[in-house]
């Protein structure tokens, strides 16, 4: 009996023993203890492994949602970025064309720009600023609520001259102005007055 039991545990660890006093190798000592008592391997159960997969669903689904928000948030930034470039494009815009311009009208729903016998037309059309020349018509900002003109009042002049440009636009409920200045000398004031008269 003790030379059977010692042959099948030779075979469970694939190694002979060596000697008879001890028949157990370490490699076999250490499969006997892994077994435990009852002759049977340790293992995960059905339930151990049921409760891995319910974490790793539940860290997957915390990884997807934080990138779902990332993802969320870089576009709200793109487009608030976008949107700010708009409103940096147009007061640019305005800036060179005022200082360069020699003179300013009202004109109904926005005003115009005159230079050397040509003008520059910014109008608002369904809440946008138009700006029209003689070669192109385009959209110089995509949301504009109003234009306020500050104007010369003199009495005798047919078309007063505009001294300020204000125009409000509508950036994510805020209101954003952009201010433009033209100073016109006395001689030019005269000059466009009398030029009216006549």
């Amino acid at each position: 009996m003790r030379k059977k039991e010692i042959k099948n545990r030779a075979r469970y660890t694939n190694r002979e023993p060596k000697t008879a006093d001890n028949p157990c190798s370490e490699r076999f000592t250490y499969r006997v203890i892994a077994m435990g008592e009852h002759g049977k391997l340790s293992a995960f159960t059905l339930v151990d492994v049921l409760a891995g997969m319910v974490i790793m669903s539940i860290v997957v689904t915390m990884v997807f949602g934080a990138f779902n928000m990332v993802n969320r948030q870089t576009h709200d930034f793109q487009k608030m970025r976008i949107e700010l470039n708009d409103f940096e494009l147009m007061e640019s815009d305005l800036s060179r064309q005022v200082d360069l311009c020699e003179s300013i009208y009202e004109i109904p729903s926005g005003f115009v720009l005159e230079r050397e016998g040509k003008v520059i037309k910014y109008l608002i059309s369904k809440g946008a600023l138009i700006r029209q020349t003689e070669a192109s018509t385009d959209v110089l900002h995509p949301e504009v609520s109003k234009i306020t003109l500050d104007k010369v009042e003199r009495l005798n002049m047919h078309q007063p001259l505009v001294t300020g440009i204000t125009v409000v636009t509508n950036f994510r409920d805020i209101e954003l102005l952009a201010s433009f200045n033209k100073e016109y000398s006395r001689a030019d004031i005269i000059n466009k007055t009398l030029l009216h008269e006549f």
